[in-house]
């Protein structure tokens, strides 16, 4: 099992070179390094929320946008950045499960904290629910044939706040990141629920991803989903 602290290191900080934007953050993680590369994921509204892809930065440092969906469909972005972080990537797991379950997950993520805004870091935890009343939802793209998973995330401990989007959803079992916080759905005020995107996202918006990424992305077996008690997966 890999050590909490050491995953924490690989969350980032996403915000923006626009003073008047400076309170507007987001959340993103490692999950591939090559040479003096460093390869991040986040959501596309991080990107349009800080003022497009030419004023994005990540822990202060300038990013490239490699891909990028619709913030409507395919709401997640590839970032690149000319170094080399010292924190690990973290694994990539695509659900195909067809049978309901729920996995014990931690979200870390950052925040602007009361009203001076200071910046914090928390790992709340909760449940992700793959299937939701029997039926999995899926988010449409209109006029095409392309669909990604949609999952509910419940927070029981801690709660989601603005700033988590793009923040790694880890199945607590496998320490594989199974999905990417998008939104919180905050009917009562108290952030206790919210909606992640599937990593299967990253293969609609990066068709032409190299081998050497993809080949790191743990894929779920068809016939024998993931047992979320021992966190059984396909080698």
């Amino acid at each position: 099992m890999v050590d909490l602290k050491k995953l924490e290191d690989s969350i980032v900080l996403i915000k923006s070179a626009k003073e008047n934007r400076k309170n507007v953050i987001g959340t993103g993680f490692i999950f591939y390094k090559q040479q003096n590369y460093t390869y991040l994921l986040t959501c596309a509204h991080v990107v349009e929320d800080v003022g497009g892809e030419e004023n994005i930065r990540v822990n202060n440092i300038p990013a490239e946008v490699i891909k990028i969906g619709d913030v409507q469909c395919f709401d997640l972005a590839v970032l690149k950045v000319t170094k080399t972080f010292s924190a690990p990537s973290l694994n990539l797991m695509i659900l195909y499960g067809e049978e309901e379950k729920k996995l014990e997950v931690k979200i870390p993520g950052f925040y602007l904290w009361s009203q001076n805004n200071a910046l914090r870091r928390q790992t709340i935890k909760g449940e992700m629910i793959v299937e939701v009343d029997g039926e999995r939802a899926f988010q449409l793209i209109e006029d095409m044939p392309e669909d990604v998973a949609v999952e509910k995330l419940e927070i029981k401990k801690g709660r989601l706040r603005s700033g988590y989007s793009g923040a790694p959803v880890i199945d607590i079992n496998t320490e594989s990141v199974v999905g990417l916080v998008t939104h919180k759905i905050d009917v009562d005020g108290k952030g206790k629920s919210g909606v992640a995107i599937s990593i299967e996202a990253l293969e609609k918006i990066w068709p032409e991803m190299p081998a050497s990424i993809s080949r790191k992305i743990t894929r779920e077996s068809l016939k024998n989903p993931i047992d979320s008690t021992h966190g059984n997966k396909t080698p």
